[in-house]
């Protein structure tokens, strides 16, 4: 008699799948509506929703280190945040009197200061070589080689298939 209603009875329900190569899928429907949705791979890459009463919403998607978090409350309030594998993260805040926002781009700035610096603290260069140092290779043995002239393809003769 002071139990839950029939729908709120039947709503109740959570359903598991998971694979041997560790993919997991899991829908939970829970009391007055709320329901949660999670999938992931093996490698913890995912998406994650769930909805709650009053139309609260949370979003989350992870991918290869990268993450967005996304939060809908109730009176309009929102906020928006994610973080990126180098370091890199915004967070955005809507309420009632406005939106705030940060963005830190540490990481980037640091991989940039870290190979478009010109020298290290130990006088090293941080930029990768891509040409090779003459200085360091040996000269030619064959003094000839370097006295011969060069080609002239205009001048050289080539025998055709009927000669």
């Amino acid at each position: 008699m002071f139990g839950l209603t029939s729908a709120a009875r039947a709503d109740l329900s959570k359903v598991t799948v998971t694979t041997g190569a560790g993919d997991k899928v899991v829908v939970k429907h829970g009391l007055f509506g709320r329901k949660t949705t999670i999938v992931k791979d093996r490698f913890g890459d995912g998406f994650a929703s769930s909805k709650g009463i009053l139309g609260t919403k949370n979003t989350e998607v992870n991918v290869l280190g990268n993450r967005v978090h996304s939060h809908k409350g109730i009176l309009g309030t929102s906020e928006t945040s994610g973080q990126t594998i180098l370091g890199d993260s915004f967070q955005s805040h809507k309420g009632l009197l406005g939106r705030d926002t940060n963005i830190n781009l540490s990481g980037v700035n640091s991989l940039l200061n870290r190979y478009l610096s010109p020298k290290s603290t130990d006088g090293s260069s941080q930029l990768p070589k891509l040409a090779p140092d003459f200085k360091s290779m040996p000269a030619p043995n064959n003094q000839s080689d370097l006295n011969r002239p060069a080609v002239n393809p205009a001048q050289t003769t080539t025998g055709s298939p009927g000669n």
